[in-house]
């Protein structure tokens, strides 16, 4: 898993995943993850 934290201004941050090896993507397993982080951002 590659996970990509991007600080774009003050108040908008990008979050990329990317799970599996090269050439073979786990979207699945990237989007269970992004929603993690989402649930977790919006308690903040």
């Amino acid at each position: 898993m590659t996970i990509k934290v991007t600080i774009l201004e003050r108040d908008w941050t990008e979050v990329g995943v990317r799970t599996g090896v090269v050439g073979f993507w786990k979207r699945d397993i990237s989007k269970q993850f992004h929603k993690f982080v989402e649930e977790r951002l919006i308690k903040q």
